[in-house]
């Protein structure tokens, strides 16, 4: 998840640098885990500004310090703007391997209770967790 998280900063703190490349995740919040509210705060920030000036955000945020020293920490960052959609790419394939491993978890998980309670045998535990397998393939969103 650490991954995860240092690619949601990295496209923040390139935002942060370039404003104009917020339009960049426009319908693609939901690859946003951890710092969506921040996106979302950005976004109407944006919206409102067209910029990310700094006095600008702490007028905004007067009551919100971390905020402030969190949003300072990430322009400190310094990613390369023009790799965001390198970026951006890579947080949407991670997005997809987190939902897709968090499937096949909770299939193996009812799975192997079935197992336990001798619902199913080890043959037929087997089949369906061959099954499971195939049918993770074709998640990809």
């Amino acid at each position: 998840m650490n991954k995860y998280n240092d690619l949601e900063m990295s496209i923040i703190s390139c935002i942060l640098q370039e404003p104009d490349l917020i339009n960049k995740i426009d319908g693609k919040e939901k690859y946003f885990i951890k710092h969506k509210k921040l996106i979302l705060f950005l976004k109407a920030v944006y919206k409102k500004f067209g910029c990310f000036d700094l006095e600008l955000l702490f007028n905004v945020c007067k009551t919100e310090y971390k905020l402030m020293y969190y949003i300072e920490w990430l322009i400190d960052l310094e990613p390369i703007p023009r790799h965001i959609d390198l970026y951006i790419q890579e947080l949407e394939e991670l997005r997809t391997e987190l939902k897709k491993d968090k499937w096949i978890r909770e299939k193996i998980y009812s799975l192997a209770t079935e197992l336990l309670i001798k619902n199913i045998d080890v043959e037929d535990f087997n089949l369906q967790l061959e099954e499971i397998y195939k049918k993770s393939e074709k998640i990809d969103n």
